[in-house]
Order: C-alpha cells, then sequence, then structure tokens
C-alpha cells in the first residue's frame, strides 16, 4: 500500500497543487490561475482545477496499491466550491484546512513564531509558546494588503502616473511597465478593466516581477516601492507579535509567500524596521513556494515528520 497525501495551496494569482507520499517523494506539482473567491470565475476555475486534479489522479494511478490518506488545503480559496470539486473526484478522503502562517512554521517544525505572508494580498500570524495564535491584516486590496504584491504594483504603477497618462519617464521602470502589459502608453491599461470598471487585482500584482526587474537596473522609483513594502511588512509584524505575548526572544519569523522572491529589496528594509521595533527576531528563509510548507503541516496531521520538505522547497523557490 502507497499511503499519499495532496496538499492544494491558492491565492490571488496561483493555484498550486502537490502530491507526495508518506516518505516525501515528489509524484507532481502542478500550477494554476487564481483560486481567491474573490477573483476567480466560478466555471472558469472549476474547470482549472479539475483539470489539475485529473493530472494528480493519472500520478495516483500510477502508484502500487496507491491510498490518498488527506487532502491539505490553505490560501484564499472558494472553499465551498472547493469541497464540492473534492467530493466528486476524492470521496471520503478527508480534507484539514490550516491557515497560511501555519504552514510557513510548519515547514521549519516550529511549534511558535510568527509568519508575514506576501503574496497577491499580505497577512500575519503569530503563535506564542502557550498555543495562542493572533492575526493582522488581511483586510483585502480596498482596506489593506500593505506590501503585497498587489500593493507594490498599484504603488508603481501610480509613481508612474502622470495628468496626461502619456508623459512616460524614459526609464526601466517605464520600460518594465510597457513590456509586461503590452502597452504604450497608461491608458492601455484601462483595457484590461472587468465588467465593473475594476483592474483585476492579479493584473496588478503580476506587475511585480517587472518592478524588481527595474529595481536590479536600480531605478529609484522601483527601489523605493520595494523599500516601503518591506516598511510596511515590519509593521505589520510588529503589531501583531506585540499582541501575542510572547515569553521569550529571539522569535522566529518566517516570511512566506512570492513577494519574497524581491530577496533584499525588500527583506533588509524589513529587517531594519524590526530592530527599530526592539523585539528581537530569528530569521527563518522567506518560503516563496508555501505548498511545501502546507505539505509538511499536513504529514505532521498524520504523525510523519516531514524532513525533505525543507529541501524541497529550497529548490523550487529559486524558479
Amino acid at each position: 500500500m502507497t499511503d499519499l497525501f495532496l496538499a492544494i495551496e491558492g491565492g490571488g494569482s496561483n493555484t498550486r497543487v502537490l502530491l507526495m507520499d508518506a516518505r516525501e517523494n515528489i509524484l507532481t506539482l502542478e500550477r494554476g490561475g487564481p483560486s481567491s473567491p474573490l477573483y476567480i470565475d466560478v466555471d472558469e476555475f472549476r474547470v482549472m482545477l479539475t483539470g489539475l486534479l485529473a493530472k494528480v489522479q493519472h500520478h495516483i494511478e500510477a502508484q502500487p496499491n496507491p491510498v490518498l490518506q488527506a487532502i491539505g488545503l490553505a490560501g484564499p480559496l472558494d472553499r465551498t466550491l472547493l469541497y464540492e470539486i473534492l467530493a466528486e473526484i476524492f470521496p471520503d478522503v478527508p480534507v484539514h484546512l490550516s491557515s497560511e502562517g501555519e504552514i510557513a512554521l510548519a515547514l521549519y517544525q516550529l511549534e511558535a513564531g510568527v509568519s508575514v505572508v506576501a503574496g497577491t494580498g499580505s497577512s500575519c500570524r503569530a503563535r506564542n509558546e502557550t498555543g495562542a495564535w493572533c492575526s493582522g491584516g488581511g483586510f483585502g486590496p480596498q482596506f489593506g494588503d500593505e506590501g503585497s504584491a498587489y500593493w507594490i504594483g498599484k504603488t508603481a504603477i501610480s509613481k508612474l502616473a502622470r495628468p496626461d497618462g502619456n508623459s512616460f519617464y524614459e526609464n526601466p521602470l517605464a520600460r518594465a511597465f510597457r513590456r509586461c502589459y503590452h502597452a504604450d502608453n497608461l491608458w492601455d491599461l484601462l483595457k484590461l478593466r472587468d465588467r465593473n470598471g475594476h483592474l483585476p487585482v492579479h493584473k496588478v500584482a503580476q506587475f511585480t516581477p517587472y518592478v524588481l526587474e527595474a529595481a536590479r537596473e536600480g531605478d529609484p522609483l522601483a527601489l523605493d516601492t520595494l523599500a516601503d513594502a518591506g516598511r510596511a511588512l515590519a509593521r505589520l509584524v510588529l503589531d501583531t507579535t506585540r499582541r501575542c505575548n510572547f515569553t521569550t526572544q529571539p522569535i522566529p519569523l518566517a516570511p512566506s509567500g512570492g513577494v519574497f522572491h524581491c530577496g533584499d529589496f525588500v527583506l533588509e528594509p524589513m529587517k531594519q524596521t524590526l530592530r527599530a521595533g526592539k523585539i528581537t527576531f530569528k530569521h527563518y528563509p522567506p518560503v516563496t513556494d508555501p505548498c511545501w510548507g502546507l505539505m509538511a503541516w499536513l504529514l505532521k496531521q498524520y504523525g510523519h515528520r516531514a524532513t525533505q520538505c525543507q529541501a524541497h522547497h529550497g529548490v523550487s523557490g529559486q524558479s
């Protein structure tokens, strides 16, 4: 019998579906588009996820005497729709729900600590030595998400904007904007508006890797935007940590989410702001592919100590 585990981790821009066996052998890692209920079309999401799970089924059937023991979920997902789809494809398989903060800590086998999440949106979760949880952020693009990929994209585009919407400076950030949106000017961006007249959040968030490119070229607007994101995330960490009543320091801190592909452009300003907050943290490497943390968390629920997920993430997180 081959015991298998399935992790489904989603968000405003991406969905990751990871299948492993109990020995942490990777059977498949499938990727798709957004899964947040704020941004998806229900019918399109059903087609996308069903397609990803069909690939998973193929890999399950290729195993000797396969038994799918459990499914783990994390991230902003349309849970009602997801449970319905899973019940159709994998009836009677237990489904377990985790938070984004929990899975980042699980990757490093941490019982207590803080995880700041910066993907399409941003949030923070802290768990103290007694097991009490505190949350911060997570208010969405209208009222929060400072430091997220959406916030970085929105802020960078705003810095490029001019009164007539056409007069770009010839700088790396402006060139990055043109490449990202195949646009000649800012007005072209309006063609991407949805039927409600808004630019989809994931379309704004997709600009963040291009902002990173411009920062690497030394563009001051891009550098300032990423530094501001790091400082905003640090303030979120400090607020959440102060409310969680930790008794010992340094406090483990595990950043999680795609924004941390920006590396020191975000991390160094974040660390500087944290030091000014007079709380000592032990910094763990960012979990840029959170599905590995979810798998470590899921395996733990079934009595398995995940020893390889961290190494797997170290490889996939570089891509």
